[in-house]
């Protein structure tokens, strides 16, 4: 991508942050997401290529030791992974030749390909080991132990995310956010996954016990890369989302290092919305936003179909808030506004990402069950806005915080079940022949017990509307 502010992400969530401010392409440098940046977060390790019968958990890889360090040597993974690898809301920014796709789970995943059809590892070390992580036992945050606890677990393996459990996010207003009631996951053993480990199982790229990561957010600014992501706990509101930076992805590079910048924004079992999905966001002025959020409704410390706080739905959902371009943080005093939501008894909506193109802003989000393999109700749905702080309406003219959005994609009933948590990245100049958006999310195959995988496909903008365009990650026939 050519140098160019990006305003794109979702991350759920979420696309992108500060990166998503970030200049799309800056020379020699990934695309970033959404309008310049990537974004997007994913969970859990990539499928085994071979077959693999579902079991309760993954199996743990060799070397045991605190949860927290990730990216142990599993068994069953083989690599490099074919076109659709097992992700989770996914993000993408590109670098150089290689398309580098963050995702959830553990200390954070990554992997890379250069033709969408071959995908590879990005590895680093941690000591004596390699590990496929963004932080490892030297960088990992201290700050969201505070929320998720200590904990403690197997190093996983590359694979699996051992027997975790999942949000139910049932659009009937049962458990619809993380934090909900748990489901049981099934993973694969040694490695093919239905649903990314969100907290204390043992496997994926690393993780289990305190430190587990969701909704990554990657751009690119001021010759840096800005890398978002959340940390929660289940059953309350109370989380946080973090920053981390590098000066490039090529892990070859002398200037490799993550580092962590901490603690951007939190929130607590009083508020309305939730800390995760976040999306860093640049407007055409150079301005810098963060959104954020999966609904949350604050029910007392409860969650049932009871009408909550009538309040909840205009001063929750997705929030909007500004940065300080400098250091990727929300500026001192900043206020939040809530920029979608959706009123009881609906409420499922999480993964904002915003981009700019042409004279629209654009807010994607995904509605509905995420998380359930085959039961997964997922979807994408899209608002505009002549402003970056809103109204977002959409074809109907309805605001998306009433409720409101215009469908973009949902499953087709059959190999393709609840696309979501989507992210957008911008190639090239507008106007020139280069010039494509690109449109990443996962989606739960129906074909194989809703492993969740990653598809990519182009989309253009006709009469100020998204249309999707083709598949660009395709199996073979």
């Amino acid at each position: 991508m050519t140098p160019r502010l990006l305003v794109a992400a979702l991350a759920c969530a979420a696309g992108l942050p500060l990166a998503g401010l970030l200049l799309a392409n800056a020379p020699a440098q990934p695309a970033a997401p959404g309008g310049g940046a990537v974004t997007a977060g994913g969970a859990g390790g990539p499928p085994a290529t071979g077959p693999a019968a579902a079991a309760p958990g993954g199996r743990r890889g060799r070397g045991a030791g605190a949860g927290n360090a990730g990216g142990g040597r599993g068994r069953g993974i083989q690599w490099p992974q074919g076109p659709e690898p097992g992700v989770h809301d996914p993000v993408m920014a590109k670098e150089g030749d290689y398309y580098y796709v963050f995702y959830t789970g553990g200390l954070i995943n990554s992997i890379r390909s250069k033709d969408f059809k071959t995908w590879d590892r990005v590895p680093q070390k941690d000591g004596d080991r390699e590990v496929t992580t963004v932080f490892t036992s030297t960088n990992a945050p201290t700050w969201s132990i505070e929320i998720q606890g200590q904990g403690r677990g197997g190093r996983g393996g590359r694979g699996g995310q051992g027997a975790a459990t999942q949000p139910g996010t049932q659009p009937g207003g049962t458990d619809v956010q993380p934090g909900g009631g748990p489901v049981p996951q099934g993973v694969a053993a040694g490695g093919a996954q239905t649903q990314p480990a969100f907290g204390g199982g043992r496997g994926g790229g690393g993780g289990g016990g305190g430190r587990n990561y969701w909704a990554p957010d990657i751009s690119f600014h001021d010759g840096k890369y800005f890398l978002y992501y959340a940390a929660s706990s289940f059953g309350s509101n109370r989380s946080g989302i973090g920053l981390a930076t590098n000066k490039t992805l090529d892990p070859a590079s002398p200037d490799f290092k993550w580092v962590d910048e901490g603690k951007v924004v939190e929130s607590q079992s009083a508020d309305f919305y939730n800390c995760i999905d976040p999306n860093a966001f640049l407007d055409k002025d150079g301005t810098a936003w963060l959104v954020f959020g999966s609904f949350y409704w604050n029910q007392g410390g409860g969650r049932s179909n009871t009408p909550p706080n009538p309040e909840a739905a205009t001063k929750g959902g997705m929030m909007l808030g500004q940065l300080d371009p400098t250091t990727g943080k929300l500026l001192p005093g900043a206020k939040l506004k809530s920029i979608a939501s959706r009123a009881f008894p609906e409420r499922a909506i999480e993964a904002p990402f915003l981009i700019r193109d042409g004279n629209w802003y654009y807010l994607f989000v995904s509605w509905d069950r995420c998380c359930a393999g085959v039961n997964s109700t997922y979807r994408i749905m899209v608002g505009r806005a002549d402003k970056v702080t809103g109204p977002y309406l959409d074809k109907e003219g309805k605001d998306l915080v009433s409720g409101g959005g215009t469908q973009v994609l949902a499953g087709d009933g059959d190999r393709i079940i609840g696309p979501g948590h989507q992210g957008l990245l911008e190639e090239g100049t507008p106007g020139s022949p280069n010039h494509r958006w690109l449109l990443l999310y996962h989606f739960y195959d129906g074909h194989q017990n809703g492993v969740s995988k990653l598809q990519v496909r182009t989309v253009t903008f006709d009469g100020g509307w998204p249309v999707l365009g083709d598949v660009i990650n395709k199996p073979a026939p």
